[in-house]
């Protein structure tokens, strides 16, 4: 039986037990359970690929999931076994889980999919009452984003033991260069310090350079990560980067993943010519120093490793050079700890009355680099409803980094869809900014009500689950607009753009359910099809100007 159901089980039992002793079994008799209940801070994981032209992220994934509390399950109660189907993991802490401020709960997620380079991801819940949503770029060895450089190449190794051999990642615009040397006479280890003898090398290395917003998106954990060792020791609260670039090096020799070497590799990475140090507020330059971390891709946990000096290399381009002992991601991050203040954020839109969704409000360095976002509805915010006189807070901004700016796009992650920005100002000592945008040109807005039950094939038992709803907007094949609706007991109200053509889907107790392309109207009774297994219908509501949109799924046996 589905760990979802046992609470109920007895009740079950007694219903059941009540109704064979009157001799009058009721049909149609349901038992309804509202799944809230039994778990808090519902969180859903959507890994894409980095590269939005890339490959589709594979239809089941098998997650690792660190959770030293034993708080994490999923929807349906699971606590071991993690799988994300069609690139989304629904989950939520065990409802005897408190995450407060004071107290938070933290987890790390890492997946390793074939044809991508592996990544972690660190989530932070500070309250029982989080929606969070958070987006996992994967990047792809056949497909990198923009903005990066990536070879796969084997070499030859004599008992174990490589040549000179030099990997390298040409700038082609817009990424940087890169290039990593390996000495004559280096042997390699295994996780366990010994010595691999093979006869050749398998390498793997990508680098993320700072010219591209798909590069920057693509970067592992993002830039507030919470497990940091600095130079002093574990940093209390993490800290923010501001990166300069990143390489991520993967080898195996032979059938053996690498995770060490005899001689430290020799890392040459290039330098964007136009960023900006923000310690010094001015274009980077030679001799400037720039702190040098690596990542551990099994914990997410970053460890600082030197202060390197930047150089210019022969050809006129500026690069900064590093030793690598050991395999992970290793980038070279200016990086600031939080200063315990908050900026409240006003946005005034004239004339906007109604929320618009889908807008992003992010803090950012001069060069446009994500420092932090908007903290709202007791989780951190890449997506926000906007309207005249909205108003939210941005906390734990860091200190050290320079100016900032204040930055609104109309779609997330996109740098085209800028709206309006602020002009930079002291993150620690501002206190508060106003932007101020004109009113977009609304579509035609339909308020809806939605409501998604569970049924058992099996029992008569439906669940109200507490989930998340994925709603596609696909009237322009070329530009599918997608959205997460967090639902609560089964129920959440939306807007939908009337004219507009959708499908919805929800992944249940492993199991994914999407209905067929459906077309909003006011007219008439509008039916839902089934693709995988979630239907329903939709009715419009002249009197009070909402649609109804009830959807059903069916679990299957449920024990």
């Amino acid at each position: 039986m589905k760990k979802l159901f046992k609470p109920v089980f007895f009740l079950v039992l007694f219903l059941s037990l009540v109704i064979y002793a009157c001799k009058k079994p009721t049909e149609g008799l349901n038992i309804i359970i509202k799944t809230d209940a039994l778990s808090k801070s519902s969180t859903l994981l959507e890994f894409v690929n980095a590269n939005p032209n890339g490959t589709a992220i594979p239809a089941k994934m098998s997650v690792a999931i660190t959770d030293p509390q034993k708080f994490v399950q999923t929807d349906d109660g699971a606590t071991t076994n993690f799988t994300a189907y069609n690139g989304l993991i629904s989950l939520s802490l065990i409802r005897t889980a408190t995450a407060s401020v004071q107290h938070p709960v933290t987890f790390t997620t890492s997946v390793a999919p074939s044809g991508f380079i592996p990544v972690v991801n660190t989530t932070t819940i500070t309250s029982d009452t989080a929606a969070i949503h958070t987006v996992i770029p994967l990047i792809e060895y056949a497909h990198p984003p923009s903005g990066s450089s990536i070879i796969t190449k084997t070499t030859p190794l004599t008992s174990g033991t490589s040549a000179v051999t030099t990997l390298s990642l040409p700038a082609t615009a817009p990424a940087e260069a890169c290039t990593i040397t390996i000495a004559a006479g280096t042997q390699f280890k295994d996780k366990n310090g010994a010595v691999i003898n093979s006869t050749s090398l398998a390498s793997n290395v990508i680098h993320l350079g700072t010219t591209s917003q798909d590069a920057y998106n693509a970067f592992p954990g993002g830039f507030n990560p919470s497990n940091v060792i600095g130079p002093n020791g574990a940093i209390t609260g993490g800290v923010t980067f501001l990166t300069a670039g990143l390489v991520s090096i993967n080898m195996t020799a032979g059938s053996t993943a690498v995770k060490g070497f005899s001689k430290p590799l020799s890392v040459n990475m290039g330098i964007n010519a136009d960023l900006i140090n923000p310690l010094t507020g001015v274009k980077v330059k030679v001799g400037d120093a720039i702190p040098v971390w690596s990542m551990d891709e099994t914990t997410g946990q970053w460890t600082y490793e030197a202060s390197a000096n930047v150089v210019k290399n022969t050809d006129g381009t500026l690069a900064v050079i590093f030793p690598v002992t050991h395999l992970s991601a290793w980038s070279l991050n200016w990086y600031g700890p939080a200063c315990g203040s908050t900026l409240s954020v006003t946005v005034n839109v004239p004339g906007l009355t109604v929320g618009v969704d889908g807008y992003e409000v992010a803090l950012t360095s001069a060069n446009y680099q994500y420092l932090g976002g908007l903290f709202t509805d007791n989780s951190w915010s890449h997506a926000v409803t906007l309207f005249n006189g909205f108003k939210a807070n941005m906390p734990k901004l860091p200190s050290g980094l320079g100016n900032v700016k204040v930055v609104i796009y109309s779609r997330p992650g996109d740098p085209t869809s800028k709206v309006a920005e602020t002009d930079l100002f002291s993150a620690c000592t501002k206190g508060s900014v106003s932007l101020s945008f004109p009113t977009p040109v609304l579509p035609d807005i339909i308020e809806s009500h939605v409501t998604l039950v569970a049924k058992c094939s099996s029992k008569q038992v439906v669940a109200n689950p507490t989930t998340w709803l994925t709603l596609k907007d696909v009237t322009n094949p070329d530009a599918i607009i997608t959205t997460y609706v967090h639902m609560l007991d089964g129920a959440a109200d939306i807007k939908l753009t009337n004219g507009h053509t959708y499908t919805m889907g929800a992944n249940y107790n492993s199991k994914s359910f999407i209905s067929g392309s459906f077309k909003i109207d006011k007219t008439s009774t509008i039916k839902i099809p089934s693709l995988t297994g979630l239907s329903g219908t939709a009715v419009y509501d002249a009197t009070t100007k909402i649609i109804a949109v009830n959807t059903t799924f069916t679990l299957g046996t449920c024990g």
